[in-house]
């Protein structure tokens, strides 16, 4: 039963529960009896013994910092002395809000519903692991240590390690909750929405905010005078399948914007033949531009959503394969030894590989100028895509042929070692001869390349291998051999 104080304060006892709820007149009793109504009643029974009551306020000077009767959040607080929960509105709005503003879809006013009942969850997951029987311990150990707040005492409270211990599956219950149509009034959270989006219309007008936020403002006043019906535009159902994780792989190897906007209508026209092959309703909103704007409900978002990300997912990968396709066939050939079709490791590792993001974007960039290798490549400068013996060598999609045979030559020319006479490994001495550390070396022993061997005894120029550089110095190289 209901009852209301004579200073307005509204109390009422939800179904099922012992504790008290005083809304204060800040949230409605729908927005509470929503989330409690679905907990199981073995949840609702540990909450009974845990806690007294659960009371709202705006926020702000409510507050209790650094005393020890409480247990602080940054949305709520728990006063152990009188079991019970306090909630600040403000705190929700704002982490709400933020959330909305950096989400490519959703309305406003569903992301401070879902701010609302996410707190509540994730802070009814930690009270229901509180031992009542140690609270009254714990305040009085808290008390004679003259400490005002507890970091390390406030974990006796929990009981972590009891298996038995009911548990919110928070996850399913969020879900559920978001899936739900919106409750009719939002109380105080609609006072903080409306604030916002006249803050909102005056930081538009002076120019403060993004061309994203923009957006999304103007979107989210066209649902207003949809009556929120009408949730989601088909732009934001668009954003929400190629900014997911199944696309952010592809879209961060394609920096480019009109790559990303042609896949955006791409998208697009996928997600329209889909809506009208199986008559989906949408909502037509016309601007005062005259721009059509079509809307769908949240329950229709919520049905589509899977369908239409898989859609996209699928042309994406269709039209990432065909790209690739015609990038193998346009650099088959080895620019520096000049074999064919037989670079498809090196393409496949350059073109699906963060690790040569600029060498596919120089590669794709002179693939889509439309121009010939023959104008790049000649007897001097080589560029494309090298086969896999050629790119371990040289390590680098252009350059000059004088390196590449000054490389070979320095290859040839210390491949043996100076101390045992062992072979040295190829990757060892290309390490040297790559190790920006070791320019200075390279330089010496480059100068000294043309001069005749010195066969006597007092010392020979060249890289001692890995195991003679340990024996000689004591400790094994970080990459390389040094000048001995």
């Amino acid at each position: 039963m209901n009852k209301v104080n004579r200073k307005g304060e509204t109390y009422f006892y939800p179904f099922r529960c012992e504790f008290i709820v005083n809304t204060n007149n800040l949230v409605s009793e729908e927005m509470v009896t929503t989330i409690l109504d679905k907990l199981d009643n073995e949840i609702v029974e540990k909450l009974n013994e845990v806690l007294n009551g659960i009371k709202f306020y705006v926020g702000g000077n409510q507050r209790h910092h650094n005393n020890e009767e409480y247990i602080t959040s940054a949305t709520y607080e728990f006063n152990l002395k009188k079991r019970e929960l306090l909630f600040f509105l403000f705190k929700i709005f704002k982490r709400g809000y933020k959330r909305w503003r950096e989400s490519q879809y959703g309305a406003l006013k569903r992301f401070l519903w879902e701010s609302f009942f996410h707190e509540i969850i994730i802070c009814l997951t930690r009270i229901i692991l509180l031992n009542k029987d140690l609270i009254q311990d714990s305040l009085s150990l808290l008390k004679e240590s003259g400490k005002s707040s507890f970091e390390e005492e406030i974990l006796d409270l929990f009981i972590l390690e009891d298996e038995d211990s009911p548990k919110i599956n928070y996850i399913t219950l969020g879900t559920d909750l978001w899936k739900e149509d919106l409750p009719e009034n939002l109380s105080f959270l609609n006072v903080f929405y409306s604030r916002k989006l006249e803050q909102l219309k005056k930081d538009n007008r002076q120019g403060k905010i993004s061309y994203f936020l923009k957006n999304k403002f103007y979107n989210e006043l066209r649902k207003m005078k949809l009556n929120y019906e009408y949730e989601y535009n088909l732009s934001e159902l668009i954003n929400y399948c190629i900014y997911s994780d199944h696309f952010d792989p592809f879209l961060n190897e394609y920096s480019a914007e009109s790559v990303r906007r042609r896949f955006y209508y791409k998208a697009k026209r996928v997600i329209k033949k889909f809506f009208k092959t199986y008559e989906i309703n949408t909502k037509k909103y016309k601007d005062s531009a005259g721009r059509n704007h079509l809307f769908i409900s949240h329950r229709i978002f919520e049905k589509v959503k899977s369908a239409c990300l898989q859609l996209c997912v699928r042309e994406i990968q269709i039209e990432t394969l065909n790209r690739y396709r015609i990038f193998k066939d346009f650099y088959s050939e080895c620019p520096i030894c000049g074999q064919d079709e037989i670079n498809q490791i090196i393409c496949e590792k350059i073109y699906f590989s963060n690790e040569y993001q600029a060498f596919k974007e120089e590669l794709v960039k002179f693939l889509e100028s439309g121009k010939s290798l023959d104008l790049v490549n000649n007897e001097e400068f080589f560029f494309g895509v090298p086969c896999e013996d050629c790119f371990n060598f040289i390590r680098d999609i252009r350059g000059k042929f004088s390196e590449f045979n000054l490389l070979q030559k320095f290859i040839l020319r210390y491949s043996t070692c100076p101390v045992c006479g062992n072979k040295n490994h190829l990757s060892y001495l290309l390490s040297f001869f790559y190790d920006d550390s070791k320019e200075d070396l390279k330089e010496f022993l480059i100068n000294h390349m043309k001069a005749k061997k010195i066969n006597n005894i007092n010392f020979n120029i060249g890289i001692p291998c890995c195991e003679c550089f340990e024996e000689v110095f004591g400790e094994y190289p970080e990459y390389l051999g040094f000048l001995t």
